[in-house]
C-alpha cells in the first residue's frame, strides 16, 4: 500500500473503510480471508467477490503480520465494491550489477535496498527478475539536483537473473544461466576493508553505447566497520570523460564495482546531493555476506 483514501458510496456519503481498519502506507496485504494476493487486480477481484461475507485482511507491518476486518464500500463511480487503499504490486529500474560468481550462480547488485517511491519502505520480492537494459541518455548532476542513466527494456534485451532478496545491502539472487566474460577474462579477487586504502581506484560502469568502460576515481574516506552498512567509504570521480558525461554519480550507476589494485573492495551506493562528484560506496565483504544467506 502506498496510501489510503476515501470512498464515496452512491448515496453521496463519505467512508474511510481503510483507516477505520487500522492500515497504514507501507503495510502490505499478504491474505485476504485466507487466500494469498497475487497483485492489484487479484485484490480487486477478492473484495469484489468476498464482499457480503466480510473481509479478513493478513497484513505485514515490518516483520509483524497481524489480522484486521474491513468493510469494503460501493464506489458511487463505477459501483465496483473497494477498501480505500492506493496499492503498488510492481516496479522497474536501471541499475548496476556488481558480482557474479560463475560457482554458485548467485549475484549481487546495487548496493542498497529497493524501496517503494512513495513511502520509503523496503520492497517485499515475491517476483523479481534482471535483465539486460539499454542506456539512451544521461542527464547530468548538478549540485542540489542528482543526475540519472535513462534506460531502455525491451523484447530485444535478455532477462538474465531472478531476484531472490532485497535487502538494505543490495539485491541478491541466481543467473539463470552462465554469463559471458565481460571485461575480465577471469575472476577479481576480494579485498577485505582492512587493505583498503585512501588513493586511487577505478569503477566499473556504463553511461552509453560502448558499454563497460573503466573510469578513475579516488578513495578519500575509509570507514572501518564492524557490521554491514552501505556507507563504508567516501569516494569520488575524478576522471575527465566521466565528468563531463555525467557530472558525476548519478542514478543508474549503485553498484557500479570499485577496483583497487586489481581487487574488487566494494560498490558505489550513494551520491551526495551537493556534491554529485562524491558519495558513497559499500564494502564488498557486506555483500557477499548477503549473497551467502541465500546459499545457506
Amino acid at each position: 500500500m502506498v496510501g489510503i483514501s476515501e470512498v464515496m458510496d452512491p448515496e453521496g456519503h463519505t467512508h474511510y473503510p481503510a483507516g477505520e481498519a487500522g492500515l497504514r502506507p507501507g503495510d502490505i496485504i499478504e491474505k485476504i480471508n485466507g487466500v494469498y494476493v497475487e497483485n492489484a487486480e487479484h485484490l480487486s477481484e477478492l473484495v469484489n467477490r468476498l464482499k457480503d461475507s466480510g473481509i479478513e485482511l493478513d497484513v505485514r507491518r515490518g516483520n509483524v503480520i497481524f489480522k484486521t476486518h474491513i468493510v469494503p464500500v460501493r464506489d458511487h463511480h463505477d459501483l465496483k465494491y473497494r477498501l480505500g487503499i492506493w496499492v503498488r504490486d510492481s516496479t522497474a529500474g536501471v541499475g548496476t550489477l556488481t558480482f557474479y560468481d560463475p560457482d554458485s550462480g548467485y549475484f549481487g547488485a546495487l548496493g542498497h535496498a529497493i524501496t517503494d517511491l512513495d513511502t520509503g519502505t523496503l520492497l517485499s520480492v515475491k517476483n523479481g527478475e534482471i535483465m539486460e537494459s539499454k542506456i539512451i541518455d544521461v542527464k547530468q548532476g548538478r549540485r542540489g539536483e542528482p543526475g540519472e542513466l535513462k534506460g531502455v527494456f525491451s523484447g530485444k534485451q535478455k532477462i538474465i537473473g531472478k531476484i531472490l532478496r532485497n535487502t538494505q545491502y543490495g539485491i541478491y539472487g541466481e543467473m539463470y544461466e552462465s554469463l559471458p566474460e565481460f571485461y575480465y577474462n577471469k575472476p577479481l579477487p576480494i579485498c577485505y576493508q582492512h587493505d583498503v586504502r585512501v588513493g586511487d581506484a577505478t569503477i566499473l560502469t556504463t553511461v552509453d553505447s560502448k558499454g563497460i568502460r573503466e573510469f578513475d576515481i579516488q578513495i578519500r574516506k575509509v570507514n572501518y566497520q564492524q557490521r554491514p552498512n552501505s556507507k563504508g567509504m567516501v569516494i569520488e570521480i575524478t576522471d575527465p570523460e566521466l565528468l563531463e558525461l555525467t557530472g558525476g554519480i548519478v542514478q543508474g550507476m549503485s553498484g557500479s564495482p570499485i577496483i583497487q589494485n586489481g581487487r574488487i573492495v566494494g560498490a558505489i551506493t550513494h551520491v551526495f546531493v551537493n556534491d554529485p562528484k562524491k558519495g558513497y560506496g559499500i564494502f564488498i565483504e557486506w555483500m557477499l555476506e548477503e549473497s551467502q544467506k541465500i546459499v545457506n
